[in-house]
């Protein structure tokens, strides 16, 4: 077994076509051999054999234009045919060559060249496939596939899924401490259909405690779509019903009346 590191490999381009991806195979099939190739970008390149599949998930912040520019393989046998599906639609194929030597070519890398056209898409998560729909015996080796995207914002983080969607929002672990018994929290919140109501509460008991600060932290959400804007579907009415202030024990009195003491919330 091969002990490995597994590195996203970023190549900036300085021109119009934004930035190209390399997506090293073995970042994605861990449940595959890597083999040590003293050529490839990444020194490893993973085997595939006829009917596999080699999948790539990305994200995209934003609508662009991508292609795959290229995929750069190995092969020590006869030709091999390769599909590649972009969200479950075919976009293209590429052969490799016939280059049989007793092994010493799976050292040696080839470029498919550009497969399909430029395609705009949206943003949000997508699937990259490699169908290698026929191979010989001795399969085919993938060092990376070549991802050009127009968006020069785009970057590895945002590429892996891994960006957060607020970067202003500091995720550090907070301080426990466990010095007195423990108190319980009672669950009394209720189930709702509207995003906009208040259906949450909870009721925090502690027989020592004389007082006591809540803090309620966002969750780190790894997504690329910051939905923060209001959502009032399900909630029984349009957005101008929107409550802004809340006022506990009362009564409606007519005009003219004194209102008495109450609560106000806001």
């Amino acid at each position: 077994m091969f002990v490995r590191l597994l590195v996203w490999a970023c190549l900036t381009v300085s021109c119009d076509t934004g930035v190209t991806f390399l997506l090293e195979a073995e970042q994605y099939v861990v449940d595959r051999m890597a083999y040590p190739r003293t050529t490839a970008s990444g020194i490893w390149a993973v085997h595939f054999y006829q009917n596999e599949v080699f999948p790539v998930e990305f994200c995209l912040q934003s609508s662009t234009v991508i292609q795959v520019s290229g995929v750069r393989y190995s092969n020590d046998g006869e030709a091999d045919y390769v599909e590649v599906k972009f969200d479950d639609e075919r976009i293209g194929t590429f052969e490799s060559h016939d280059m049989a030597s007793s092994g010493d070519n799976w050292n040696r890398f080839e470029n498919s060249g550009p497969i399909g056209h430029p395609m705009e898409v949206l943003p949000g998560k997508h699937r990259l496939e490699l169908i290698f729909v026929s191979t010989d015996r001795h399969g085919i080796e993938i060092d990376y596939v070549a991802l050009d995207v127009a968006d020069e914002l785009q970057d590895e983080r945002m590429l892996q899924c891994r960006a957060y969607c607020d970067s202003s929002i500091n995720y550090k672990p907070s301080l426990v401490f466990d010095t007195l018994p423990s108190g319980w929290l009672e669950q009394r919140s209720r189930h709702t259909e509207c995003a906009e109501e208040l259906n949450v509460k909870l009721e925090l008991y502690h027989p020592a405690l004389a007082s006591y600060q809540i803090t309620a932290r966002p969750p780190s959400y790894r997504t690329l779509l910051n939905n923060q804007e209001q959502d009032f579907h399900n909630c029984g009415g349009s957005e101008k019903d929107e409550a802004v202030w809340f006022f506990n024990d009362f009564d409606v009195l007519t005009a003219g009346d004194e209102v008495g003491d109450g609560a106000l919330e806001g």
